[in-house]
Formats: structure tokens, sequence, C-alpha cells
């Protein structure tokens, strides 16, 4: 009885300690808002072009790696929030957070070659490339806002699914 009582006391401590901004309805309207964003983040890494600058053959194709693997990054983040399960499924929920630092990671990588200053000596490719570094910064905010959310409510989902088998366990 004592062990029950205990396990209880942990579990309504659990739950006490929700916040307001990290229900599902708030998580479900980051991810509308991210997948408008997505838009906004596939039109900056589609206006990179490396044949817009004037650098050496393994400079650019260093960038088109960079790019590439942020572009496919962008895809699995995508797919994931429209995926059904998302919201109602842990598993689903923090493998989107896994992927949005994913492409966290690969957008900044991006954003660091473009912004090095020895990729080209060209001072016309060198603030292009300066321009799309500030872009891909922009919108790496706008997906550091959706990952915050996300986060939340994935902590949230996690200790509801904890209280749930803790009351379980309780009874």
């Amino acid at each position: 009885m004592k062990l029950a009582y205990l396990v209880l006391l942990v579990c309504v401590s659990i739950t006490n300690a929700q916040t307001p901004s990290s229900k599902r309805s708030t998580f479900l309207v980051s991810m509308k808002n991210f997948q408008k964003q997505e838009i906004e983040m596939r039109k900056v890494l589609n206006g990179i072009r490396v044949q817009d600058l004037q650098v050496n053959y393994a400079w650019g194709k260093q960038l088109d790696q960079y790019k590439d693997m942020a572009s496919s990054q962008l895809d699995l983040l995508s797919q994931s929030t429209r995926t059904p399960a998302i919201g109602d499924d842990l598993a689903e929920e923090m493998l989107l957070l896994e992927e949005a630092q994913e492409l966290n990671g690969a957008m900044m990588e991006l954003s660091n070659f473009l912004s090095d200053p020895g990729i080209t000596h060209d001072t016309t490719s060198a603030g292009k490339a300066n321009t799309w570094a500030r872009s891909i910064t922009v919108a790496n905010t706008q997906l550091s806002a959706f990952y915050t959310d996300a986060f939340h409510y994935v902590i949230w989902h996690a200790r509801d699914v904890q209280t749930t088998n803790c009351a379980a366990k309780a009874n």
C-alpha cells in the first residue's frame, strides 16, 4: 500500500509540472506553421546556385553536398510533420525532434560554409554567398522556434505517458 501511495504521489507531482505552452494544440499549430515555413526554407535552398559563384570545382562540389544534405534533412522532417501519428505516438515525436536537430545542424554547416571568406575571392560571389548564409540563418531561427515548441510538447507527452503508466501500476 505504501508503495502504491508513493507511486501515485510521484505521478501527481509529474502531472502538475505541465506548462500551458506544452499542450498538444500548441504543438499542432507549431507543426502547421513549420509546414508553411518549409516552403520558404525550400526557396532559400533552391536559390543557392553554385553556378552563380566563381569558385573552384572542389568548393562547388562541397557546397552542393552541404546543400543536398540540408535538402534531404528538410525532406525527412517535412515527411514527419505530415505523419498522422504525430501528436499521439511518442516514438514518432522523438524521431521528429531528432530530424529537426539534424536539419538544424545541416543548415548551420551550409551557412558556415557559405560564410567562409576563402570560398571565393570574387566580390560579387562573396556577396551572394553571404546573402544566402544570412537567409539560412533566418530560416534556422524559425526552425529553432518550431523545435522548442515540439520539445516542450514531447516532454509533456512523455510525462503524460509516464503518469498513465504509474497510475496503472498503482492499481
